[in-house]
């Protein structure tokens, strides 16, 4: 006699609750927006939840993998846009560069830190854009030089060097994204020269920092990060 369960669909997304009596706060990447299905669980900002989506960014990638076992703060290498496609080599290799967005862990740290104000204050964490997503099945919207639009910004994707994407890679490597820097003569096209890219990194960076979206301590390594990159014209 056959005594196997039936198989049980899963729900293609659950919301949070909106009589939760203590305050939610969820802080996704665009794998987990769309690969991971979190898109389909989407709700409205409201006074006891908050959602953020970090444009450019991985369920894990090159910070999580290898960087951050080595942050203890003040390392300009935990800013930097690398292409590295062994993050842990002989263990995970893949067949594309990992995501290196280092958005995704500063703007995690300014989430831990409005949590912790919206636990102890009462005072919620700015609301945020959703990534653009569209399509049945839903994918992305990107723009001309293949990054999200949307979603919470920083100068990673609004003053890129780089395609940074939450997917493009296989296997177990799904959840690490993608890296694809950008050559010289893409950089030329972006901008005008070295103080051009500079000026539009700053303003994004201003901007993140105003929005609450970067801690203002962390915008020096932003900073020096990219002094180091020349666009020659």
């Amino acid at each position: 006699m056959d005594k196997s369960e039936p198989p049980i669909a899963t729900p293609a997304g659950t919301r949070i609750r909106t009589d939760a009596r203590v305050p939610v706060f969820v802080v996704q990447t665009e794998t987990d927006v769309v690969s991971l299905g979190s898109v389909n669980a989407r709700r409205a900002d409201g006074p006891g939840y908050r959602l953020w989506e970090i444009a450019g960014t991985a369920h894990a990638d090159l910070y999580t993998l290898r960087i951050g076992f080595a942050d203890v703060g003040g390392d300009v290498n935990t800013a930097r846009v690398l292409e590295n496609d062994r993050p842990i080599p002989g263990i995970i290799e893949c067949d594309l560069p990992v995501n290196s967005n280092p958005a995704h862990h500063f703007v995690y740290k300014a989430a831990v830190r409005a949590a912790n104000e919206w636990v102890e204050c009462g005072v919620a964490p700015p609301p945020a854009a959703r990534l653009d997503v569209s399509g049945a099945p839903p994918a992305f919207e990107r723009d001309a030089v293949g990054n999200v639009t949307g979603g919470i910004r920083t100068p990673y994707v609004d003053a890129p060097i780089a395609e940074l994407s939450g997917d493009g890679n296989v296997g177990l490597c799904f959840l690490f994204g993608t890296t694809r820097l950008f050559d010289a003569a893409e950089l030329s096209a972006l901008y005008a020269d070295t103080a051009d890219y500079r000026a539009q990194v700053q303003a994004s960076l201003d901007a993140a920092v105003e929005a609450g979206f970067i801690l203002e301590d962390d915008a020096p390594l932003i900073e020096a990060a990219a002094d180091e990159i020349v666009i020659t014209p």
